[in-house]
């Protein structure tokens, strides 16, 4: 294992500062929303999506972070304003019970421009999340446009899912690889590399959860596939820790964009793990400073490079 400081020693000392920021942050909330889960209740979203006190809390803590820490720094983030307030003295109330660093009740909004801009999933998969199931707290950092590092935390540990990311903490920056650590009271101070083995058939397939039945019942029905159900954006980690062979995902059905945050983190990742997180046509995502991204046909994460075997069998489910 490669010490943290060790790892980005090189690397900018703007950037090295907010990574170290983020991940201590993600290591404690990943302890705080596995305590709180058993007492975790979905509220309903004006767009009928459920979120929970944690979601909010999470998002309040690193508000709260940058206010302190990074104050000309932007923020685009999931959860909308006015139920972060109706809910702060509740948050505080939960992060006082369960984590590590408690918030206070301030004004934590913050614009979404600058030098620097975050982009942050408090919980990505919240029904994941309520239901016991595998989740994600996910981040990136964008400098002047351009993404600069991502992180991901796996907190969860499914007895019926034993995966290398349950209870891990993960993360990337251009040319400086994937990393992959232990969530764990302290800080996690040590990773290792990753670098996925190559997989052999049945090639274990992961697809979206509940917007793609199309593509789950292709998987299905494929004989050197194996399909794995997992929620939220950890099936990118999962296939660039060797979990998982491939996630393939058609577009949305609605025409609607996807949101920038459910895929920026987990795509640099898998990229810089020397696997491809691509659109169908082999091209590159466009990830930017913004709040949505758009997909041409649909989105594969597979390990190694598009034209290798693993991308050619996903290609295959993708024709009409």
């Amino acid at each position: 294992m490669t010490d943290f400081a060790e790892i980005l020693a090189n690397a900018d000392p703007a950037i090295r500062r907010r990574a170290a920021a983020a991940l201590a942050m993600m290591n404690d909330q990943a302890i705080g929303c596995e305590a709180f889960r058993i007492e975790a209740r979905a509220i309903v979203k004006q767009d009928s999506s459920p979120v929970t006190i944690a979601d909010l809390l999470h998002q309040a803590q690193l508000q709260q972070m940058l206010a302190e820490c990074f104050p000309a720094d932007g923020l685009i983030a999931e959860e909308p304003r006015d139920l972060q307030e109706q809910t702060i003295a509740e948050a505080v109330a939960v992060s006082r019970r369960h984590y590590p660093a408690p918030i206070r009740p301030l004004a934590v909004q913050r614009p979404q421009s600058g030098e620097f801009v975050w982009m942050f999933d408090p919980i990505d998969g919240t029904k994941g999340y309520l239901a016991g199931r595998h989740y994600a707290i996910a981040l990136g950092l964008f400098r002047r446009g351009e993404p600069v590092f991502a992180a991901m935390a796996a907190p969860a540990n499914p007895a019926d899912a034993p995966l290398r990311v349950n209870g891990s903490l993960a993360f990337a920056a251009p040319r400086l690889g994937a990393w992959i650590g232990r969530i764990h009271r302290g800080g996690a101070e040590s990773f290792d590399r990753l670098r996925p083995p190559p997989p052999v058939p049945p090639y274990k397939v992961s697809v979206s959860v509940e917007h793609d039945p199309a593509m789950r019942d292709r998987v299905q029905q494929a004989a050197d596939l194996e399909r794995v159900s997992l929620d939220s954006q950890i099936k990118y980690l999962a296939v660039a820790a060797g979990d998982l062979a491939a996630y393939v995902r058609n577009r949305r059905k609605d025409g609607q964009p996807d949101r920038m945050w459910d895929h920026m983190p987990g795509a640099i990742i898998a990229e810089e793990a020397g696997c491809a997180a691509r659109q169908f046509d082999g091209s590159p995502f466009d990830l930017r400073a913004d709040s949505v991204i758009r997909f041409e046909g649909g989105l594969i994460c597979c390990h190694g490079a598009p034209g290798g075997p693993v991308w050619l069998a996903m290609a295959a489910l993708t024709r009409p």
